[in-house]
């Protein structure tokens, strides 16, 4: 069964990441997500996504998303990314942008819940 998996940003990483799971054998691009929906349509084209929201929100509620891969974060947006977490869903992030609080928070959380996967972090 494949790992239907959310793409939360619609930059040209997050297009990479796409390519790199349609061309894997147990992945699949269930949706995306960018605050404007129409940048969240067109890439949805791009992506090969299914579906496409302009809430961030519509990710954490879609109980077929089993991971979610995040190309920017600031801190402003930590509450979502605890609450996916929280909701069961493996979270695969670049460039993060946190304070140390934040990130001592996430850590503490990812430690039990093995579900945290930050590929480049700065703390502040």
């Amino acid at each position: 069964m494949a790992i239907q998996w959310a793409i939360i940003g619609a930059d040209d990483t997050a297009l990479e990441f796409a390519k790199n799971i349609r061309n894997s054998a147990n992945g699949r691009i269930r949706a995306v997500t960018s605050a404007d929906r129409y940048e969240s349509f067109c890439f949805a084209k791009r992506a090969a996504a299914a579906f496409y929201y302009s809430d961030f929100k519509d990710i954490l509620h879609d109980e077929t998303i089993r991971s979610v891969y995040i190309t920017q974060i600031d801190p402003s947006n930590m509450d979502l990314v605890l609450n996916l977490l929280k909701s069961g869903k493996s979270v695969v992030y670049d460039r993060v942008f946190m304070n140390t609080k934040q990130m001592e928070d996430l850590m503490m959380y990812s430690c039990t819940a093995h579900t945290f996967y930050p590929i480049q972090a700065t703390t502040r």
